[in-house]
């Protein structure tokens, strides 16, 4: 860090905010990758802030205090339901901007509001911030300066919109926004998991079974860690069947 304070400060103060913005977005995506592996992302997320406070870019600063709302809702062991997460992310949106080129920032942050609102019983308001979240998916345009652009674009939106919908209790409207997930995310774990969860709700232990064996096993192969974790707490909420104890002993293996 001594270093690079030193090689910055030699930089003629004009190039100065393109660097800052530059570490800013490579600490970032080294944070986004920790947290998939279950790696801590607080010294990477305190590194991404400083150089984007550098460059002045209020974008960079929204997506520091997205990733730190989801490294303090992993550390709490809760994917949402918090009032301090609902500040954290309500800071964000003020940060991002209302440009077309941070529409996907604005998207996944307010996802994250609908889900958070969901879980913390006030369905109005997660319906609210989900039209306003799709609407600014919808108006997305690339935007390679915002780490989670590719996949919002790429069955990311339909994945959050079905993890608002299931838990605000709109089960059908919520499986269908994740079978159209299913069909276009190259890492379809996460959505797997979530159908499960959607089946799980409406009694369908055998068919929540059979979506969280492909989750996992597609997590594992992906090496993503988050969703192995998450695949293994859905199924520990199942009653116990023989295809239960079946799934649970190759998620032990």
């Amino acid at each position: 860090m001594v270093a690079e304070a030193a090689f910055l400060a030699a930089v003629p103060r004009g190039q100065r905010q393109s660097l800052h913005r530059t570490a800013s977005l490579a600490a970032l995506t080294a944070a986004q990758a920790a947290q998939r592996a279950k790696h801590p992302a607080g010294t990477l997320l305190d590194r991404a802030h400083g150089h984007a406070a550098g460059a002045g870019d209020g974008p960079l600063k929204a997506q520091v205090l997205v990733l730190k709302r989801d490294e303090e809702a992993a550390a709490r062991h809760r994917g949402a339901g918090s009032a301090a997460s609902v500040r954290m992310l309500t800071a964000a949106l003020d940060a991002a901007g209302s440009s077309r080129e941070t529409a996907s920032l604005r998207a996944s942050i307010l996802y994250r509001l609908a889900w958070e609102c969901a879980a913390l019983g006030d369905v109005h308001g997660a319906l609210q911030e989900l039209e306003g979240a799709d609407a600014s998916a919808a108006m997305a345009t690339v935007s390679p300066d915002v780490v989670e652009d590719v996949d919002l674009r790429c069955g990311g939106a339909e994945a959050w919109r079905g993890k608002c919908l299931r838990m605000a209790r709109c089960p059908s409207a919520a499986e269908t926004a994740l079978a159209k997930a299913l069909g276009t995310r190259v890492q379809p774990a996460g959505v797997l998991v979530d159908i499960a969860r959607v089946r799980a709700d409406a009694g369908d232990v055998d068919g929540a079974v059979a979506a969280l064996e492909d989750g996992f096993l597609v997590a594992r192969t992906a090496e993503n860690r988050r969703i192995e974790a998450s695949a293994r707490h859905a199924a520990g909420t199942l009653p116990d069947t023989p295809a239960v104890r079946s799934l649970r002993e190759l998620i032990r293996s």
